[in-house]
């Protein structure tokens, strides 16, 4: 339907920074993805995915070209949303470094066009209610730097180690864990934490009933779901919800207009402003 309508499609890395497009409508996607819903989690992707920070970079080369009359890019990190109904707090700081490196690829334009250039970044809400702290002020976020994939990559590796092996030992499951998490090789795990951790083994590989947990985007295998938890709470990260929060989302602005805007605004009042500030060039 796209490339009736008129448009390229341009697949893979390499193939569009390497050529140009010009005057072309483009839908630049990963080559044969196998999630084709989203990108990959930013600490799931190998070499040859695309991250945010490429696409950006494809997006403004592309709109640059021959283009004397502007452009408006929108860029959303949206998978910090995702791993945020999971509750995955390892995730998500990998989430925002991604978005971060996004950030400063947008901001490095700026500064080479900072009399036509306007930046507005934030976010249409928060979500997970995530609260730095569980007890006590001392923040442990190093813990996160043990963790190797996602919630519902680890979920995977779980329900393949199921298929193959039904009644795996309790001791490959702790190893496959502590494979991917950090957990009772480099972090240490509260008795009352691993016997959690045992009768969810049991129910699943003795007793071969398959828990999962269910949030908005995934439905991750218990097993992960509770690692995952353990973790966080070994890093001090808390969570108020699995969902959509009242948090306060801020508004950060630099450039042509930024005074046009403020750290605590109404959502609908942004666009106007944005629309507002392209006037201001005309």
């Amino acid at each position: 339907m796209l490339e009736k309508s008129g448009y390229k499609i341009v697949k893979g890395k390499k193939a569009f920074l390497n050529k140009d497009y010009n005057n072309q409508k483009v839908v630049w996607i990963n080559d044969d993805p196998k999630n084709t819903a989203s990108l990959k989690f930013a600490i799931d992707q190998d070499t040859e995915d695309m991250t945010l920070e490429d696409i950006t970079k494809g997006a403004i080369k592309h709109l640059s070209q021959n283009n004397d009359k502007g452009f408006f890019l929108m860029v959303e990190g949206g998978k910090i949303d995702w791993s945020s109904h999971s509750n995955d707090g390892g995730t998500t700081l990998h989430e925002v470094i991604d978005f971060q490196k996004t950030i400063q690829l947008a901001y490095d334009f700026y500064k080479q066009n900072p009399k036509e250039t306007l930046i507005v970044v934030t976010a249409d809400h928060e979500t997970g209610g995530l609260v730095i702290g569980n007890g006590s002020s001392k923040l442990n976020t190093a813990a996160l730097a043990h963790q190797k994939v996602s919630q519902g990559t680890l979920s995977s590796l779980i329900g393949n180690l199921r298929n193959d092996k039904p009644n795996a030992s309790w001791d490959e499951i702790k190893q496959l864990i502590a494979d991917n998490t950090g957990l009772f090789t480099h972090l240490k795990v509260s008795k009352g934490d691993e016997e959690s951790l045992f009768k969810a083994y049991e129910k699943s590989f003795v007793n071969h009933v398959n828990e999962t947990t269910k949030t908005l985007y995934a439905n991750d295998d218990k097993l992960a779901a509770l690692s995952i938890k353990i973790l966080n709470k070994i890093a001090s990260l808390s969570w108020g919800s699995t969902n959509h929060s009242a948090g306060y989302v801020p508004v950060y602005a630099i450039g042509e207009g930024a005074e046009l805007f403020n750290n605590k605004m109404d959502n609908t009042d942004i666009p106007k402003k944005i629309a507002q500030a392209a006037q201001l060039n005309f």
